[in-house]
């Protein structure tokens, strides 16, 4: 799953554990908590995107490791 942006959420594939701080960050928006949640079926992690275009960029954090970059 690419990176998707719908309903003001900003979501990208997840497949860790639930029971982990999961955080997400757009370069120069700092970190922010995510929420677990499916999305076509899939697993993904979303947080709130005022924007209304993609990132250039983003970076999924898991229990303070970088799991996963985007593109």
């Amino acid at each position: 799953m690419d990176p998707d942006l719908h309903d003001g959420w900003l979501r990208v594939a997840y497949d860790g554990p639930d029971l982990a701080v999961i955080e997400m960050e757009a370069p120069g928006t700092g970190w922010k908590d995510a929420y677990l949640d499916f999305r076509d079926g899939r697993r993904c992690a979303q947080i709130r995107w005022d924007a209304d275009h993609l990132p250039v960029f983003i970076h999924l954090r898991v229990d303070g490791a970088i799991t996963a970059t985007w593109p």
